[in-house]
């Protein structure tokens, strides 16, 4: 369903947890808020308590996390997810900018996957950029 979404909205924002942790709960109250708000700006807000599905776009086993999918290229949150303002701060910034994004070898692999088009720039610690 997830894939559905991503495929028919250009921006959506997807909060992946583990139904069983006490502190994801806890999150998702906050998120309620930002959820309306969201609504009022015709932006999709989706919340995932299958612990699988973050593994399967390549963003790591560990929830809970709040993911910004632009076209279906997640960028992780990496903030504190119990700050509403900083959140909206992010989002917002998200929308935004058009930029280049990071994304880990697993990530990587599912836009390929996918098919996408895109141009792909390697480079180590160093900041050494290689061309392929």
């Amino acid at each position: 369903m997830l894939e559905n979404i991503l495929q028919e909205e250009r921006d959506t924002f997807v909060f992946f947890y583990d139904s069983r942790d006490a502190s994801a709960h806890t999150i998702l109250e906050e998120l309620e808020s930002i959820d309306e708000k969201l609504d009022q700006q015709d932006l999709t807000m989706v919340k995932i308590s299958d612990t699988g599905a973050k593994e399967s776009f390549g963003l790591g086993p560990v929830p809970p996390a709040l993911v910004y999918f632009e076209r279906g290229v997640p960028e992780l949150y990496g903030g504190d997810l119990l700050n509403d303002n900083a959140i909206m701060k992010w989002m917002k910034a998200e929308l935004k900018q058009e930029e280049i994004k990071e994304v880990t070898v697993p990530m990587l692999e599912k836009l390929v996957e996918r098919g996408k088009t895109m141009a792909v720039l390697f480079y180590d610690s160093e900041g050494d950029s290689k061309s392929l």
